[in-house]
C-alpha cells in the first residue's frame, strides 16, 4: 500500500497546463474547420461537376406522360385525394374502440390483420362540418413507405 503523502506529491508534481490544453484544442479546431474548406481548384472541380450533371438532357421518348395515380375521397361534401403510393390499403370502418382522454379529432382504433391502428378524423381535425358515421365509412391507412 502506498501512503497517502507519496500520493499527493506525486499529484501535486504533476500539474496540469490548462493553457497548454485550451491552445492544442483551438489548433486542432482550426485545422479541422481549414480541412472542410475546398480549395478553390476543389471547388470549381465539384461545381463543374454539378454543372455536368445538371445540365444533361432526359432521355424520354416522347410517349411517356408524366401522370400520378391518386386516391380520391370525400370529406364534408368535398373532394380530397392522396397519391396512392401513401395508400396501404382502404379499409371499412367497423369494430371502432373509442380511446377516452384523446383529442376529439382521434376517433379511436381498429384492429386491422392484428395490428392495432389509430383512427383520425379530418372533419373535426381541420373542424369541418360533421355529417355522423355511416356503414359506407372507409378507413384509408396512411403508410410513408
Amino acid at each position: 500500500m502506498i501512503p497517502y503523502a507519496q500520493i499527493s506529491a506525486s499529484i501535486a508534481a504533476k500539474t496540469i497546463d490548462w493553457s497548454e490544453i485550451h491552445r492544442r484544442l483551438e489548433r486542432a479546431q482550426a485545422a479541422l474547420e481549414q480541412a472542410a474548406i475546398p480549395t478553390p481548384d476543389e471547388r470549381r472541380k465539384i461545381l463543374r461537376a454539378r454543372a455536368k450533371v445538371l445540365a444533361r438532357e432526359l432521355k424520354t421518348d416522347g410517349s411517356e406522360q408524366a401522370r400520378l395515380e391518386a386516391l380520391e375521397f370525400v370529406v364534408a361534401y368535398e373532394k380530397y385525394a392522396i397519391e396512392s403510393s401513401y395508400v396501404r390499403e382502404v379499409y371499412p370502418l367497423k369494430e371502432l374502440t373509442p380511446l377516452p382522454g384523446t383529442p376529439a379529432f382521434v376517433l379511436g382504433v381498429i384492429n386491422v390483420r392484428g395490428q392495432i391502428v389509430s383512427v383520425i378524423d379530418p372533419k373535426r381535425f381541420f373542424d369541418l362540418p360533421e355529417k355522423g358515421l355511416t356503414d359506407l365509412n372507409k378507413v384509408i391507412l396512411i403508410s410513408d413507405g
